[in-house]
């Protein structure tokens, strides 16, 4: 039997983290996704299981939002 796997947009909605932060926990090695695909010419693909949903919906939990952008 195979897990299923989800896109990041998947994973957007069922743990209800932004899109960018989800990219920018990526980036930091909080929330490495199950595999990375580069494609040419198309940018990177991450996909996903039903762990890495949970672990974003808890990490939403924990992390404080960062600070806001100063108005000009």
């Amino acid at each position: 039997m195979t897990l299923p796997h989800y896109s990041t947009g998947e994973v957007v909605k069922k743990s209800g983290v932004p899109r960018m932060t989800l990219l920018r926990w990526v980036k930091r090695g909080l929330l490495p996704p199950l595999k990375t695909l580069k494609l040419v010419g198309a940018g990177t693909v991450y996909l996903w299981e039903d762990k890495h949903v949970r672990a974003a919906a808890k990490l939403k939990g924990k992390l404080k939002p960062g600070p806001k952008p100063r108005k000009k």
